[in-house]
């Protein structure tokens, strides 16, 4: 049955097709425990069907096409569009889940589904939504999970691509347009952000990463959502661990944060944590 609904992906001009079929992955896929059905999906090759979709994924919001009763795209220039507005999101997150529903397998799945195009074809996809309404921040918290997961090999493409400084911007845009609705989404889309940057600091020293987030006025971004976020401990926690260690990359850094106060709150953090 797995091996089914993989190859159903093969039909590329069938939205409605791939959307269902990508649903029925994710629900059967759903419990860590099911792991016989995640290694089917490895087996599948789902990665592979996966990435075409996500390179058509470029083209969100600015191909000419219509998304007929049949549920069949037609394609009037070359530049390819998912679907109607809200319909092309859930296809596209539910193609980044897919990638997420692996990350249980690690290593096998880590060698196949975290080279470069996939990092590209996400990217891309980011990208091309990121100045878009409301209704992407589970696509954004499931895309950014591939991105951290894969690392070491994300290293190389987020250095090259400045993902660090672009991610802080996007998050400094978009942090008081938060419909509260979806508050829950954006603080696990900060919550696999900040994982990112944790990372970049290792590479290359990490005097870029620094550079980044101190340059695009990351210090004050990452105490102010330390201070609002409620309902994700996890995001709270990952920014505070990301503070304390741009701290300790100088005294100037130190200084800054505790002026913002943010030394307390993540001090608050962390006895909270231990209790």
């Amino acid at each position: 049955m797995t091996k089914a609904l993989v190859q159903l992906l093969t039909l590329r001009d069938e939205v409605v097709v791939a959307e269902r079929s990508l649903a029925i992955l994710l629900n059967l896929s759903l419990d860590p425990a099911a792991a016989c059905i995640r290694q089917d999906m490895l087996a599948a090759n789902v990665h592979e069907h996966v990435l075409p979709w996500l390179q058509r994924g470029r083209g969100l919001l600015r191909g000419k096409t219509r998304l007929e009763e049949d549920g069949r795209l037609r394609v009037d220039r070359p530049v390819v569009h998912l679907g109607d507005v809200g319909n092309d999101v859930v296809l596209v997150t539910r193609l980044v889940s897919v990638l997420c529903r692996l990350h249980s397998l690690d290593g096998a799945a880590r060698d196949v589904a975290s080279t470069p195009p996939f990092l590209r074809a996400l990217w891309d996809v980011f990208e091309s939504t990121a100045d878009r309404p409301h209704d992407c921040w589970h696509l954004y918290d499931q895309l950014f999970c591939h991105l951290a997961w894969s690392f070491p090999t994300a290293a190389q493409f987020m250095d090259e691509h400045a993902c660090v400084r672009r991610m802080m911007r996007f998050m400094q845009d978009k942090r008081t347009h938060v419909p509260k609705a979806q508050t829950a989404a954006f603080e696990r889309m900060v919550t696999n952000c900040t994982k990112c940057c944790i990372a970049m600091l290792a590479v290359g020293g990490g005097d870029v990463a620094v550079a980044a987030i101190v340059e695009s006025n990351g210090l004050e971004l990452l105490v102010d959502l330390m201070s609002h976020m409620k309902d994700e401990k996890v995001a709270r926690k990952n920014v505070a661990i990301l503070l304390a260690k741009l701290c300790q990359r100088s005294d100037d850094i130190k200084g800054r944060v505790r002026a913002l106060r943010g030394i307390e709150m993540m001090l608050s953090i962390c006895r909270d944590l231990k209790g």
